[in-house]
């Protein structure tokens, strides 16, 4: 009876043990609580920038909006691009880096390349020249770009996932298009009432990052 109770203590013991390895082991909290149902789900879920930075080794991307665009040769400036797009580094001229972009070009519209297959979202937009194609090259200055994707996403990430994880599990970016989040950020925003700061964060974050949207792919 005793070394039956006593084999029962000791197995309790070592599951007990392993589970506690596995809580630390996966950066939980053993004991739960509001903080943990915030900063886990930011754990599993937000790793959409810490991927592309992985994949981003020979690209570069604009470090935020309104990042002038030249020409392939770097001479004349042709429009602008949006916070976190780029492309796969070409060559370097001076002070600028030329990149091979690749978006989405909508029938009849000769002036943006979008980067989502809704074309919801213009990611370069030129003020002369056309989009003759899907593909093409351009220049942008080295000051105004950066290898790393994830350190142009971090903060965007980080106030996505810290406002709309108070209630419930926040959904990644990429279960969802544009369109679709549209809808459900408009309805919950009521809810989270993010500040107007945060609020350009979230919804900048949610657009690259959805589904078949072009932080996706980086």
């Amino acid at each position: 009876m005793k070394k039956g109770l006593i084999f029962g203590i000791v197995v309790v013991a070592i599951v007990c043990v392993v589970w506690f390895a596995n809580q630390s082991k996966n950066g939980g909290s053993v004991f739960g609580g509001a903080e943990d149902s915030c900063h886990t789900c930011f754990t599993l879920k937000g790793g959409d920038t810490q991927a592309a930075a992985k994949k981003s080794e020979n690209h570069f991307f604009a470090k935020e909006d309104g990042v002038k665009v030249f020409d392939s040769e770097g001479k004349n400036t042709i429009g602008s691009t949006i916070k976190g797009f780029g492309g796969e580094e070409v060559k370097q001229i001076g002070d600028k880096v030329v990149l091979k972009v690749k978006g989405y070009k909508k029938d009849g519209d000769t002036q943006v390349l979008y980067g989502d297959s809704e074309f919801m979202l213009p990611v370069i937009t030129l003020v002369s020249g056309n989009v003759d194609s899907d593909t093409f090259e351009v220049a942008l200055l080295q000051s105004d770009v950066l290898k790393d994707s994830g350190a142009i996403w971090s903060e965007n990430e980080f106030v996505y996932y810290d406002n709309c994880s108070m209630c419930h599990a926040a959904h990644a970016p990429s279960e969802h298009t544009i369109q679709e989040w549209e809808g459900i950020y408009g309805t919950m925003r009521a809810f989270a009432m993010p500040t107007e700061a945060n609020d350009k964060l979230i919804w900048q974050y949610l657009q690259a990052h959805a589904k078949e949207s072009f932080a996706v792919e980086e």
